[in-house]
Parts: C-alpha cells; structure tokens; sequence
C-alpha cells in the first residue's frame, strides 16, 4: 500500500505545480520577478526563472519520494498524507480562485483523489474491511 500511496502523492504534487504554472501571468514568462506564488519558499524558486523552479521541483519531488520510503510504514503514510493534503489544498486554491472554479474545482478534485485512495485501500481488502487493512499495513 505505501508504494501505491506514493505515486498518488507524487501525482497530486505534479498537478499542484502544473497548476501552479499554468496559473502565472504572461508576464512571468519574460520577467519572473512577476511570479504569482503564496508559499515563500516556492516564490523564491520561482522568481529566479522557470529553469531554477523546475530544478526545484525535481528535487522536492525527489525529496518528499525518497522521504516517504526511507520512514517506518506507519510514519512514512503519516507524512505522506500531511503532503497530500498540503498539496491537495494548495491546488485548490488555484482551481477555486484563479481558474474561477468556485468550490467546484475542489470538490472534483477531492472526488477523483477520494475514488483513487479508496481503490488503493480496498485492494486486497478481504470482506471490504477497509479500515483494519489499512491500520494493519501501517504497522
């Protein structure tokens, strides 16, 4: 489960940044000082150019994966859904303000997340009891 957990973390990441710049103004593109982006840390990478973000997610993205794997089970899907929802929120944002989706954007966006995390965790689930499975994979 954590592995499968893992992709879907890195997927919601993606499209978080994906949205992320599909969100910026033309202008960035020519002046990145012009960069549209809430979280300082990410703002920092961003105004320094396209090709300076894109290393940086790379190595986030590399970053939060090698994390991910390296901890306890139990540990690793803790933290793995603390990114998840961070991103989740994140893209949001953009889907519900900027790209003037309202709470529609999010509420997809949390059915389609929802759909896939209940498909991981029904896998291999004897008599659907999700919950227990999940409780003694994360042991």
């Amino acid at each position: 489960m954590k592995n499968r957990l893992t992709w879907v973390l890195l997927a919601v990441i993606a499209f978080d940044f994906g949205v992320t710049i599909l969100g910026q103004p033309p202008s960035y593109w020519h002046d990145p000082r012009t960069a549209n982006e809430g979280n300082s840390l990410f703002a920092w990478f961003m105004v320094r150019g396209p090709l300076c973000y894109a290393a940086f997610i790379a190595a986030y993205i590399i970053g939060v994966s090698a994390l991910v794997r390296v901890l306890p089970r139990r540990t690793a899907i803790i933290t793995g859904f603390v990114f998840l929802l961070s991103h989740y929120y994140a893209a949001s944002t953009w889907l519900s303000r900027h790209f003037n989706l309202g709470m529609s954007g999010p509420i997809v966006y949390a059915t389609v997340l929802s759909i896939v995390l209940i498909s991981i965790l029904q896998s291999g689930a004897p008599n659907g009891c999700i919950l227990a499975t999940a409780d003694r994979e994360a042991k």
